[in-house]
């Protein structure tokens, strides 16, 4: 059954734009199995994260991008990049003081702000290690990541390391955190950064929602609409049934607030 916040968000749409939200989300379920669009479908009825104003503002806008775009997917795409950052900001009592992600190495270099063509021999020299001054300038001059960035944390102890309790191996990171958007073939290894959040200027940190995660189909939304942050959804078969992991979001940053040494995921 659809989320609770779902169904209060669709019902305070015209029956209209509650008809035209219904036959899209059914149309995204009918696509064989496994299918991107059938899981983001579930994904909108099961979003708990969002206030229901906000959600229904989502919806409402997805109703008149659907008549806009070439495509239902693109309308949701376009829509969802309207409202990133609606989920409720952690409140102080929760707020993790030390974040995590994890990137592979190619696409790290994508987001960086350097035409070198060592920067990427040069990022796995220095992992594991303390880096020297002019290392550490280069990477605070680079982005951590795209627009929005998903973030883990120790949940424990919020100042520790985020990845402190995972195995350190490539596919139970990938495990653990999701991240199916990269290959499980790619010999590439993930680059696992930590930084702050609790240096002045505090950086506004938010329960992910699906506006968030926009096309990304291996979010999942936090079961409970109580739930202080969000989590990830481990990645099938996961034989080491490895637990998911706290998740937040937050805007693009740079390195500037990054704890050396970071470290390369093993083989």
């Amino acid at each position: 059954m659809p989320s609770k916040h779902f169904r209060d968000a669709i019902n305070a749409l015209e029956k209209d734009e509650q008809s035209k939200i219904r036959r899209q989300l059914d149309a995204w379920k009918a696509q064989a199995t496994p299918s991107q669009w059938a899981q983001i479908a579930a994904n909108i009825e099961n979003e708990t994260a969002l206030p229901v104003p906000k959600f229904t503002a989502l919806l409402r806008d997805f109703t008149t991008a659907l008549t806009h775009h070439s495509t239902p997917e693109n309308a949701w795409t376009q829509t969802c990049i309207s409202h990133l950052f609606s989920g409720q900001p952690l409140v102080p009592s929760v707020r993790p003081k030390r974040l995590g992600r994890a990137c592979k190495s190619d696409i790290f270099v994508k987001y960086a702000n350097t035409t070198d063509k060592r920067f990427k021999d040069t990022l796995t020299k220095y992992a594991g290690k303390n880096p020297p001054s002019f290392w550490r300038n280069v990477l605070a001059k680079q982005n951590l990541g795209g627009d929005v960035i998903f973030a883990t944390f120790n949940q424990n102890n919020t100042a520790d390391d985020p990845f402190a309790g995972l195995p350190q191996d490539r596919e139970s990171i990938r495990t653990a955190l999701g991240l199916g958007h990269t290959s499980h073939s790619s010999p590439d290894p993930y680059l696992l950064f930590t930084y702050t959040s609790d240096e002045p200027p505090n950086l506004p940190i938010h329960r992910p929602t699906i506006a968030d995660a926009g096309d990304f189909c291996h979010f999942r939304p936090a079961k409970s609409s109580a739930a202080k942050w969000g989590f990830t959804g481990p990645l099938a078969p996961n034989p080491q049934n490895l637990p998911p992991c706290p998740e937040v979001v937050h805007k693009q940053i740079v390195g500037v607030r990054l704890v050396f040494p970071y470290n390369l995921s093993t083989p």
